[in-house]
């Protein structure tokens, strides 16, 4: 057996020990033991990022290797009182929140052990490079011109309270589904942020730009919408739009009468594109409004290294009283605009009723 062969084995029974690391993680409530778990995951995965180094120098591909992310973190249960996940099993349970939201996926996100990070954000590349002979001074002094970003973290929690009979009478678990609707509920949370942000400004999401207003949602206001972006900011971008709007651009057409949206099936859904932008639908978008955005250049989320999950019952006498579980999960994050230049939003003018003589 070669070398490589062996290497992705290892790798791959790694990775089942780092899973059932986080099962036990989240059944066990004495702290001694969490710490193991968790520096015994910290030690596993550091072996497992040495060995994809070493693969890498390996020519091609190998179809035996496990894919995707480091874990699969299907539930987030956990015992009596607070249970504080460390970094690295932290990552993933944000991993977790993120899945299948694209929104989330496209953004760009940094993680902190502090409640604070400054980021330094260029404005603009600078000037071009020049062609010069041999021998000859090239190059034209310039300056990046930067900016600052500033995160402060903020708390983002949700909370269920369960009666103790409901507990007690469900077949199935009962736990792990709570705890899977509360990181819906998260996400759901994190997605509303990066669109609208907050009224204080202390999330500052996509609509903080200034909207280009426009009388009508028709073929003319979408081609200037994409068309208006910095070339250079065009890529991946997505198209951002409320359920009634993207009915309504759905029926869109060209002079000649080409659709203006194409669909296509992509695993079990259909993918629909704007001249060959995503679409992604989303209520949390107000009627009227369309987003056009590069999120990964205009958007950034500070995360907080380390999620609380609590599940407190017979600990809270006015709880034992009601006869109710409580389930908490706690996130420190906070999201600020990179870029305004990699987002373009249109507003459609609210219509006025004339006044009748």
């Amino acid at each position: 057996m070669n070398k490589k062969k062996l290497l992705i084995e290892e790798r791959n029974s790694i990775l089942s020990d780092m899973n059932l690391i986080v099962l036990n993680l989240t059944k066990t409530k004495d702290d001694i033991e969490m710490r193991t778990l968790n520096q015994e995951f910290k030690n596993k995965k550091k072996r497992v990022e040495e060995i994809d180094k070493e693969l890498r120098n390996f020519k091609g591909e190998t179809r035996e290797m496990k894919k995707g992310k480091v874990l699969e973190f299907r539930a987030l249960s956990t015992q009596e009182g607070a249970n504080f996940l460390e970094n690295d099993v932290a990552k993933e349970v944000v991993k977790k929140i993120f899945e299948g939201e694209k929104v989330l996926e496209g953004i760009k996100l940094y993680n902190s052990i502090n409640h604070q990070l400054d980021v330094v954000v260029e404005n603009g590349i600078g000037a071009d490079a020049v062609v010069v002979g041999e021998g000859l001074e090239g190059g034209i002094d310039d300056t990046i011109d930067t900016k600052k970003v500033s995160f402060e973290s903020e708390r983002l929690t949700t909370t269920i309270n369960v009666t103790n009979k409901m507990l007690q009478d469900t077949s199935f678990d009962l736990d792990s589904y709570i705890m899977e609707i509360l990181t819906r509920r998260l996400r759901r949370k994190l997605v509303d942020l990066v669109i609208n942000g907050t009224e204080d400004n202390k999330f500052i999401g996509l609509l903080n730009k200034t909207d280009v207003e426009v009388n009508a949602l028709d073929y003319d206001a979408l081609i200037d919408l994409i068309y208006t972006m910095p070339c250079d900011l065009v890529e991946n971008n997505v198209v951002i739009c409320n359920r009634q709007d993207f009915k309504k651009i759905l029926k869109i057409k060209s002079t000649d009468g080409t659709p203006i949206v194409l669909a296509s099936i992509e695993g079990q859904g259909a993918k629909y594109t704007i001249l060959g932008y995503e679409i992604i639908v989303n209520e949390r978008v107000e009627e009227g409004t369309v987003i056009f955005a590069n999120l990964s250049q205009a958007i950034g989320m500070l995360v907080k290294d380390g999620i609380t999950v609590t599940k407190v019952s017979n600990t809270d006498a006015n709880l034992v009283r009601k006869g109710l579980t409580q389930f908490t999960v706690d996130m420190y994050c906070n999201i600020k605009t990179l870029n305004e230049d990699a987002i373009e939003v249109l507003k459609v003018a609210k219509s006025r009723s004339k006044k009748i003589a």
